[in-house]
């Protein structure tokens, strides 16, 4: 599995299995600083319902959907949440999912499977909320 993919997975909220899944995953990817990081975190990570609930939630410090960190529940961000969905459809990867195209899994399932940069510019142009 792509890093990309597997952060994709390991922030969605959890389920059955998914702790011992993650940890395989994690220890296939090659040595490097990538690995090292995701090791440390599935070693502390037990994948609790309520442990997920608690560390994101919709304070804008803590949300996962990224546009509600700049723009908040406003006309800007349904402006935004749309040129998100559009930037997936013309890179060949329309949204089929519940959530909404700025919900940080979504954006890194989208960069572990849209053509070459594409992903990596999104992540990049949320660079403040991620970094937050």
């Amino acid at each position: 599995m792509k890093p990309w993919a597997l952060l994709s997975y390991l922030l969605r909220y959890p389920d059955e299995g998914m702790v011992e899944t993650a940890r395989a995953e994690v220890a296939a990817l090659p040595r490097g600083p990538v690995r090292d990081a995701l090791e440390r975190f599935v070693a502390e990570w037990d994948g609790d319902p309520s442990q997920y609930v608690e560390t994101f939630d919709l304070r804008r410090r803590n949300s996962l959907h990224l546009t509600y960190y700049t723009h908040g529940d406003t006309r800007n961000r349904g402006m935004a949440l749309l040129r998100l969905k559009k930037l997936y459809r013309a890179a060949g990867l329309p949204m089929d999912s519940p959530e909404l195209p700025d919900h940080l899994v979504v954006m890194l399932a989208f960069a572990a499977l849209a053509p070459e940069g594409h992903g990596e510019a999104v992540l990049e142009e949320h660079r403040p909320a991620l970094e937050l």
